[in-house]
């Protein structure tokens, strides 16, 4: 090439180079102009909540109280910047949703239903950063990543401590305090504010490093698609803190308080979700625990094996005129979570779920009936959590008040078959009460009466209709030959004489004489 074609070349390369800057220049300024906002007043239904000015870009609402245009701008900016690179990375695609970012200035305003398509976000509030990433990724990732991606796409990282200072807070928050790092420090109110505001640091940084080392578009995977394993994020956790034995707790959820709820807490086969603050987990995790003991026992009874967690929504008031609403065949719902006889029912309603899932059904319908009652029964004597506390406040109030029949028949009946008289402040053998009350059901007949066991029914015996009936004679019947013959009963009456060498109706009356009924 001589000299002249090299200057040619020269040239046609500046040239290019300079076209590249122009259009690269102009598209800058198209992009800017793409992403200015403006903001107008909202209408009459949410100004009245407070809010003053609203935006729109694509499917996300941003709605103001009162704040700077700064504020503002750098709100949608950001925001925006981190669901262009959720899409970007991670293919979260901001299109499929539909969402409102409600920004308010003070926790006081805008009291609005804070329903799964709405983020809340407060003014210097740390408990919001991650809410934008959480709700994008339809709250599969935990708080600590959410927020750690919001703060790594939006954040200056010279702000933040360095990992000498991240070791000092994981060593001391596991020795002194037995709290690994995880979803539960970013719970409002839940453990020391300290331990919150460094975590969100320490989220900035967990999540660089994972960038860094290629980690991190695996990890989103594992939560968002449940490709990988809790080890080898566990794993990384040790490798980025460089302590060997470091743990990185994942049982916990904060879920941005999402339908009321503010975090989700995994524990064997339970997954609770817990509404309202100031909660105590101490209690929590012996609620937890019961409820764990009673799934195996049921399970054990029923010899039948959960496939999958039950889910339990837990809140701290008393917000029925129940402490306990019925429950469905997927949720578990408790109330009044810190009053202690606040599981009364929760046997019964995961021996309830538990018979529905195995398929496990009776011809003779008292049985279907009274067995999910009798295993809350046996659930309740035989683990005496301190729920039983009920059935003492209840023979207490016999006791002083043996003011009718029936009332000095239940004591007569708890001594014959205790074998003891009842003592107030003694607590109550739960057996023996279940057995004296049943005394109640032949008192009140209309009260304890089945909805659907009727005269013109196959086996019909109007001594065993009613829950509380059934359900005794059900334990008699173990208490005499075992569960394994009865569950051949349960499964087929026919059998009934053959296994217990009496009829039906013999039995029935043996049991009756037993309860002192007759």
């Amino acid at each position: 090439m001589d000299k002249k074609q090299i200057f040619s070349f020269a040239v046609m390369v500046m040239l290019v180079v300079a076209v590249s800057f122009f259009f690269r220049d102009t598209n800058r300024v198209e992009e800017n102009e793409e992403t200015e906002v403006e903001f107008n007043e909202t209408d009459s239904v949410w100004s009245e909540r407070g809010y003053v000015v609203e935006t729109r870009i694509d499917n996300v609402e941003y709605m103001f109280t009162e704040s700077t245009d700064l504020e503002k701008e750098e709100i949608v900016y950001n925001t925006e910047k981190v669901l262009q690179e959720l899409q970007e990375n991670f293919g979260i695609n901001k299109d499929n949703i539909h969402v409102k970012l409600l920004y308010q200035t003070s926790e006081n305003e805008a009291t609005v239903d804070n329903s799964s398509n709405r983020v809340i976000i407060m003014q210097d509030e740390d408990a919001s950063i991650g809410a934008v990433v959480s709700r994008f990724s339809d709250q599969k990732l935990p708080a600590w990543l959410s927020t750690g991606l919001e703060l790594y796409w939006t954040s200056n990282e010279n702000e933040y401590m360095d990992i000498s200072e991240v070791n000092e807070w994981v060593i001391r928050a596991h020795e002194l305090d037995g709290r690994d790092y995880g979803d539960a420090w970013f719970v409002p109110g839940f453990i020391d504010a300290e331990y919150t505001e460094a975590a969100h640091d320490i989220a900035h940084l967990f999540v660089k490093y994972l960038d860094e080392e290629g980690y991190l578009h695996d990890v989103v995977s594992f939560f968002v698609h449940g490709h990988g394993s809790n080890e080898t994020l566990k794993q990384h956790w040790r490798s980025f803190t460089g302590i060997t034995d470091a743990q990185l707790d994942v049982s916990y959820k904060y879920v941005y308080n999402y339908q009321h709820f503010l975090f989700e807490l995994t524990r064997g086969k339970v997954n609770a979700s817990f509404r309202g603050d100031n909660w105590e987990e101490e209690t929590i995790i012996d609620h937890l625990t019961y409820m764990n003991e009673t799934i195996e026992y049921v399970e054990d009874w029923f010899n039948y094996e959960l496939e999958e967690e039950l889910v339990v929504h837990m809140y701290r008031e008393h917000a029925s005129q129940y402490d306990h609403i019925p429950t469905t065949s997927q949720i578990i719902t408790v109330y009044n979570v810190h009053d202690e006889s606040s599981l009364w029912l929760v046997s019964y309603h995961v021996a309830n779920i538990i018979k529905e899932r195995s398929g496990l059904t009776s011809d003779f319908y008292p049985f279907t009936e009274g067995v999910v009652e009798a295993i809350h029964d046996e659930v309740i004597s035989d683990l005496q959590f301190e729920g039983d506390n009920r059935v003492t406040h209840s023979m207490e109030e016999v006791y002083h008040n043996q003011d009718n029949e029936t009332n000095r028949k239940i004591l007569e009946n708890y001594h014959v078959i205790n074998g003891e008289p009842f003592e107030p402040g003694e607590g109550v053998d739960y057996r023996s009460f279940m057995f004296a009350n049943s005394f109640l059901a032949f008192e009140y007949d209309d009260r304890f009466s089945s909805h659907q066991y009727s005269p013109d029914m196959d086996n019909y015996i109007e001594d065993l209709d009613g829950y509380i009936k059934s359900s005794s004679f059900i334990l008699y019947l173990i208490e005499q030959q075992g569960k394994d013959d009865f569950l051949k009963v349960f499964e087929s009456i026919e059998a009934f004489e053959e296994i217990y060498g009496a009829t039906l109706e013999e039995m029935v009356a043996e049991w009756k004489t037993f309860i002192q009924v007759e």
